[in-house]
């Protein structure tokens, strides 16, 4: 699968299972999805997405390669327009993320 953000980047789900998780964003049991920060082998911070269901298709996950908190916060605005995520929380996710960009 191709990065949303169009970095051109692919990975696929063996690729994603080795790489390092920085932290767990968030998961939504009713939704049936989770999400997650990830690191790849160059550094990249990896925004994962996973649905517990894929609906007969490979299509159950997607990634965004991430570089701000700012770009973060984007992504999780998506995940409350989508029913994913409650509003309230992005704020939260994101101040407990922050030590991945004070590097």
């Amino acid at each position: 699968m191709v990065d949303t953000r169009g970095s051109g980047i692919e990975y696929s789900r063996e690729q994603i299972a080795d790489f390092e998780k920085v932290g767990d964003l968030f998961i939504n049991d009713k939704r049936e999805i989770y999400a997650e920060l990830l690191r790849d082998d160059e550094g990249h911070t990896i925004y994962f997405r996973e649905w517990f269901t894929s609906n007969g298709g490979d299509d159950n996950f997607n990634f965004a390669i991430i570089n701000t908190l700012d770009e973060l916060k984007v992504e999780l605005k998506k995940d409350v327009d989508h029913g994913d995520l409650a509003p309230g929380l992005v704020n939260k996710i994101c101040a407990a993320m922050q030590n991945v960009w004070d590097n």
